[in-house]
């Protein structure tokens, strides 16, 4: 099939050939694989951003809830005391440590000594070994070395949260941001 176009100045016309049906297929094929293959790559990029932002938006609210049943499950001191006898909730009076703002407080305690019936060692002639916690450290986390100088060596030890570590109480509302002081940490130990 053979059409005519006019040039710009009308005057001559040039007859050009039409593309075969075979090549104009060939191209839609082309362009309609490309167009799918794009849609493809969008649809996977499209669901991966879609499973990541709902990992992500959901994950969090699931620690919130999962954290706040811990806390009122985990963090309950009389089933600690119950489940470990070497613990103990102490009583400090306000005056005590200045960060406290002249509020008594609780202190949770563990203490492990050797048994009456393991004489290793002469425990009663050993100095009583103290580990306050704080900073970077907890009952929690001092726990295995408490053991192991108990066990091992046969020290009485005594660890302690300080005043908001831990599973000791918080500090008070009125918190007067003044932490508490080497000094404030010896008359704890007292």
């Amino acid at each position: 099939m053979i059409t005519s176009n006019s040039n710009a100045g009308g005057s001559k016309s040039s007859l050009q050939p039409i593309k075969s049906t075979e090549e104009n297929h060939l191209g839609l094929l082309f362009f309609g694989f490309i167009k799918i293959l794009f849609g493809i790559i969008f649809g996977l990029v499209f669901f991966i951003l879609f499973i990541l932002v709902t990992i992500t938006g959901i994950g969090p609210l699931i620690e919130y809830y999962l954290s706040r049943r811990d806390e009122k499950e985990a963090l309950n001191h009389d089933v600690i005391l119950q489940a470990h006898p070497e613990m103990f909730l102490l009583d400090i009076p306000g005056d005590i440590n200045k960060a406290s703002g002249g509020m008594a407080y609780r202190i949770m305690v563990r203490m492990t000594r050797l048994t009456s019936g393991d004489d290793r060692h002469d425990a009663d002639n050993l100095p009583p070994v103290i580990f306050p916690g704080g900073l970077a450290s907890n009952l929690m986390t001092m726990s295995r070395h408490q053991d192991e100088l108990t066990k091992r060596h046969g020290f009485t030890v005594v660890n302690f949260d300080r005043l908001g570590v831990g599973l000791s109480d918080p500090y008070p509302a009125s918190f007067s941001q003044q932490p508490p002081s080497a000094a404030d940490v010896a008359r704890e130990m007292e």
